[in-house]
């Protein structure tokens, strides 16, 4: 791995995405040659598709810390109209074909082999370097006003980021009542002032998602995680020290059987609601990758009969909740696969 700012080289199995000398961006540099040597493309196009197929090119070529959920191998797809007007085929990669329709599947099992293959340390050694990095800045530029600028640890920048979230999501519906549009940057520098001020709805709770295995041995094996959602992997030690701290709640993903948890009224369980956010982390329309101002919905109308348990229950960002309040549209599940059907099914 080469530093774009100061050249430095640093091995490939670390798990370091910036320059430690720096701060810079560590880029890939190939040995082209010997590979050449060593591989083909008859060997790499004959195995299964898919991210691993092409792990020499990885810095985990291991097979043994492989964890396949499915991700890579989406479909390159050609757009005749745009070829047309650039006056050059133009093809375009289809991320709607991944698990959960979202190119974020890439980044989950990227960031899963790393763990496993680097091993616990490792993520304990990134945490303890973010900590000594961290910083908060402060400046007033030339165009006016005032600019921030921070770097926290996994833990400290998760509860900044779910108070802030929190505070958001208030400062958007009341904006939006009020017929007031605007960017969703501009509402968290609302939410930003309203915090500092004291005026916010501070504090909010962070969510931690780790297996039961992970918790009992001290690491993470196979595709189990220990994480904060939206943020990032933190050490298993980290998720023990926040089991009793009351600003946090750890979603235990062998533990009670969510989806037993139901409600004979609208009103949704607070166990219930942890399921559905640690289940819809984004908006459960595939290929939507919203995870702002997501709004819980009934699939089946709760006033038609619908229940409100898991089975039942999604998140939709506001767009996709008013298309399927307003127009018709739903979520229909088959055979394990969800699809968003309009009025004519």
């Amino acid at each position: 791995m080469r530093c774009d700012q100061c050249s430095a080289r640093w091995p490939a199995d670390k798990l370091v995405l910036l320059c430690p000398n720096c701060s810079g961006v560590l880029d890939a540099e190939y040995d082209r040659d010997a590979m050449a040597r060593n591989i083909s493309l008859e060997r790499i196009c004959a195995r299964r598709p898919g991210v691993w197929r092409w792990r020499e090119f990885l810095p985990v070529a291991d097979e043994r810390h492989f964890v396949d959920i499915g991700a890579g191998a989406s479909p390159l797809v050609e757009c005749p109209q745009l070829s047309a007007w650039i006056g050059a085929r133009v093809f375009v990669k289809y991320e709607g074909q991944q698990p959960t329709g979202s190119l974020k599947d890439l980044k989950a099992e990227a960031a899963r082999v790393k763990r496993r293959a680097f091993g616990e340390a490792s993520v304990r050694e990134r945490e303890a370097r973010a900590h000594r990095r961290r910083y908060c800045r402060i400046w007033s530029p030339t165009e006016g006003g005032v600019r921030l600028d921070a770097w926290l640890p996994t833990v400290d920048g998760a509860r900044v980021k779910a108070a802030l979230d929190k505070e958001t999501d208030r400062v958007f519906k009341e904006a939006w009542a009020a017929g007031i549009r605007d960017r969703p940057d501009a509402y968290r520098a609302d939410a930003l002032v309203r915090a500092v001020r004291g005026d916010g709805s501070l504090p909010a709770q962070v969510a931690v998602r780790v297996d039961a295995g992970t918790l009992r041995r001290g690491f993470v094996e196979g595709d189990e995680v220990c994480e904060i959602p939206g943020v990032g992997p933190i050490p298993v030690d980290t998720a023990r020290d926040l089991l009793g701290d009351a600003a946090f709640h750890v979603v235990v993903t062998d533990g009670v059987d969510v989806k037993a948890v139901t409600s004979k009224k609208r009103t949704i369980p607070a166990a219930l609601r942890r399921a559905l956010i640690e289940r819809d982390q984004t908006c459960a329309v595939p290929g939507c990758d919203a995870t702002h101002h997501l709004q819980i919905d009934h699939r089946w109308d709760f006033s038609k009969g619908g229940p409100t348990s898991l089975s039942n229950l999604s998140r939709l960002c506001p767009p996709h909740h008013r298309m399927k309040t307003t127009m018709g549209f739903r979520l229909v599940e088959m055979d394990g696969v969800v699809r968003w059907v309009g009025p004519s099914g």
